[in-house]
């Protein structure tokens, strides 16, 4: 009798079996490399939007398309009163300011966990030009304070058709969403929610950074108010920067942003910190992860 040549049927499943680990190694290899480089291009991505908001804080461009210069009579909400000089308040500032806006682009804040996990939302900052001669009471080298008595802030009042005003963007507002569905978290895993300021010295234009550890709900404010009485100074006064700066609530600290890892296949956040001393984009570092928290390494 002739003897059949063949495979059997377990060694036709070992071979199967073994060409399918083999495969889903591959893939999850492939897989692990594609999530690792999402997750560095996310973390690339919110590294450059910091150094992007110095770099438009440094070289201030009014894109005019916040209220200033439209329908809006003063800067902010904040000043439409507060103005220490009456030629302002007036409206007939003139030969005050000549050749120049009344108003100033101060930076920018940004909002954390504002409105949407995902989404950052970012106002010019605008207050009182000062003229030539003009000194500021007694808070020099104090940004915050300098920019309170400058009344900064983002919103101003635009008249409706009606005769009405709205709250409104004062500047330039915009938003950014971080890549790949990572957020942005505090160093124990939470979603961040927070105030940020980039701002320049009013009276010597240097640059810092100011945190508040709680978000200013700047667009809950505009939708709540879109027809209100235009002399009131005091509409929604929970978002007023103004305040905020006088009373010290913004501080000059470093802030370590984590860039979550939204289930990819990576085996750390990584650390993104602002250091609040730094005049320029290079204030924004990404932490190197493999040094210790208290050697100034990843805290996240």
């Amino acid at each position: 009798m002739q003897k059949r040549k063949g495979f059997t049927i377990i060694e036709v499943s070992l071979v199967l079996g073994i060409s399918a680990l083999a495969v889903a190694a591959f893939m999850a290899t492939i897989g692990g490399r594609i999530s690792a480089q999402r997750y560095n291009d996310a973390t690339r991505g919110y590294v450059d939007f910091l150094q992007k908001i110095y770099s438009d804080v440094i070289n201030v461009q009014n894109s005019r398309s916040g209220e200033i210069g439209d329908e809006a009579k003063y800067c902010t909400v904040s000043n439409q009163y507060n103005i220490s000089h009456d030629a302002f308040a007036n409206g007939d500032y003139d030969n005050e300011y000549p050749g120049r806006s009344a108003c100033s682009i101060y930076g920018k804040l940004v909002t954390f966990g504002e409105k949407d996990e995902d989404k950052l939302y970012i106002y010019d900052v605008i207050g009182k030009a000062l003229d030539l001669n003009e000194t500021l009471g007694g808070s020099a080298g104090n940004v915050a304070a300098e920019l309170a008595d400058v009344y900064a802030d983002v919103l101003a009042l635009k008249r409706n058709s009606g005769g009405t005003c709205k709250l409104a963007p004062a500047g330039n507002s915009y938003s950014y969403t971080p890549e790949w569905g990572t957020r942005i978290e505090t160093t124990d895993r939470n979603l961040l929610k927070g105030s940020l300021l980039i701002v320049r010295s009013p009276k010597s234009g240097a640059v810092r950074s100011l945190f508040m550890p709680r978000v200013l709900e700047i667009q809950k404010a505009i939708s709540d108010n879109s027809n209100v009485n235009c002399d009131n100074t005091s509409v929604d006064s929970s978002t007023r920067l103004e305040p905020l700066l006088r009373n010290g609530d913004f501080k000059q600290e470093n802030v370590d942003f984590c860039v979550s890892t939204n289930g990819l296949f990576v085996s750390q956040r990584s650390d993104v910190r602002l250091n609040s001393d730094g005049h320029n984009a290079t204030a924004v570092e990404l932490v190197e992860k493999d040094l210790k928290p208290e050697d100034g390494g990843n805290k996240c």
